[in-house]
Formats: structure tokens, sequence, C-alpha cells
């Protein structure tokens, strides 16, 4: 299957650990380094050393097929202090294509993007204690909003927070570092989220936007992406076979 790479098209790949199968792990396990194998393999946990393996290989596969190169030739390194951005070895140069992974529970979830993009999952059902990590990491804003509503809202709500803001983290490559508390996000009636100032109160990166759905019932997504230009998603699920399922997920 060859991948739309325009520059309107994002391009996601999702694994379900579940239905992994020995083939498929060594399909993954092949496409990885032997130092990053060794690496992996020390890890004392098999749920840690899994979603590794998975991460790197999707990673590596994915690009190896849509750009045609071998999987030797696939890489990244992480410039400046930023993201991972990739490396193709032969040609020794960056692309101008992005990329951001995401894994919880069952899910490792690959995004590649012909700009820079963030991606964020979480499992909606995992147990958080939300008044600490808020009060913590979220605006006063969004603190305020959380305290005036329901459990099943608040908890709700506190995941469109979190991955918004993950995916934004991701996106630029900042880590929890981040400044979390400087920003909040707005949800419009039609649909649009916007970033904004804690001390202003004025709206801010408006070349940027940002997604946030629920594509399954125990899963809550985001995106942020630096472009303003109407997106089409291709969603797809790797399967044990490394055929490509259609998702008919839509944001």
């Amino acid at each position: 299957m060859k991948e739309n790479l325009k520059k309107n098209i994002v391009n996601i790949f999702l694994v379900r650990l579940s239905k992994l199968n020995d083939d498929h792990l060594y399909l993954f396990k092949n496409a990885l380094t032997n130092d990053e194998l060794i690496r992996f393999n020390a890890y004392k946990s098999d749920k840690n050393k899994l979603v590794s393996i998975v991460s790197r290989g999707l990673f590596r596969t994915q690009f190896s097929r849509i750009l045609n190169l071998p999987l030797s030739d696939i890489t990244y390194i992480k410039k400046y202090q930023t993201k991972p951005k990739l490396f193709i070895e032969s040609k020794n140069k960056f692309t101008d294509l992005d990329f951001n992974l995401s894994h919880v529970e069952d899910w490792v979830i690959l995004a590649i993007s012909p700009f820079q993009i963030g991606i964020d999952v979480e499992y909606v059902l995992r147990q958080n204690n939300i008044s600490s990590i808020s009060n913590r990491f979220f605006s006063q804003f969004e603190i305020e909003k959380l305290n005036n509503l329901s459990s099943v809202e608040k908890s709700d709500l506190f995941f469109k927070y979190w991955t918004l803001k993950e995916a934004y983290l991701k996106a630029n490559g900042f880590g929890l570092s981040g400044r979390l508390k400087d920003f909040y996000y707005l949800f419009d009636g039609d649909g649009s989220i916007k970033m904004m100032s804690s001390e202003s109160k004025a709206i801010i990166n408006n070349n940027w936007t940002f997604k946030c759905f629920s594509p399954e019932k125990k899963y809550r997504v985001s995106f942020a992406y630096k472009s303003k230009e109407p997106i089409i998603f291709n969603f797809r699920e790797v399967d044990s076979k490394f055929h490509y399922l259609n998702l008919d997920w839509t944001i």
C-alpha cells in the first residue's frame, strides 16, 4: 500500500499489543539495530520491553515502506534539544516529514505528517488523582472548570486537557518542563479548540490546530499540529500479518 504524502495528509498507524503474534513481533524486532535490541531486552518490565520494540519497529518499518528505503537507512536524531527528527543515513540528511509516537495500555500509535505534529493517547479508565495532577500542571482557568463538574464530566474534561497539553509538548519536544500552567484550552461551539495565554487571556499559537476525540470508548486521542489548512487523516491498523486495515475514525 502506497501512502499519500501530500501536504494536507496525516497518516496514522495503530498496533494493538493484544493482537501481536510471534511472526508480527519478529518483524518488529528484525527492524531494530543490535544496540536497540540489547537495550530493550535489558528492561526489567516486560511491558516496557514490548512497547519499546513495537514503537521503534513501527517507526522504522513504516518509514522504510513509505520512503522505499532499507530499514538500516531509517533512524532519528534529537537535534538542538528539540523533538527527534527523521534522518536518512545513506543521504546524510534530515527529511521534511515529521512524526510522533504515543502508547498506552493496548495501543501503540504512530503519526506521520508533512508538518510539525504531536499526538497523545490516554486510557480513560485508568485511575488518576485528578486534583493532584491538575493542581500541578493545569492553569487556574482549567482547575476552576474541573472543580465545577460532576465526577464523570470532570474525568472527561481532564483527559481532554491532558492529552491536548501532552500533544502540544510532544510536537515541540518540550517534555513536562513546558510550563503547562502558562496556557489553557477553550472549546468553541463549532468544535474548534483555541490555546489561550493564562496571563493575557489572548489566543496564542494561532498558527497551530488542535483536535481531540474518542475513536473508541476507552481511549482519548489529541493532536497538535502546525498548520491551519484543512487536513485529511488516514487511520490504519497494522494487523498481525502486516495488512493495513482502514479505521473509520472521524475527528
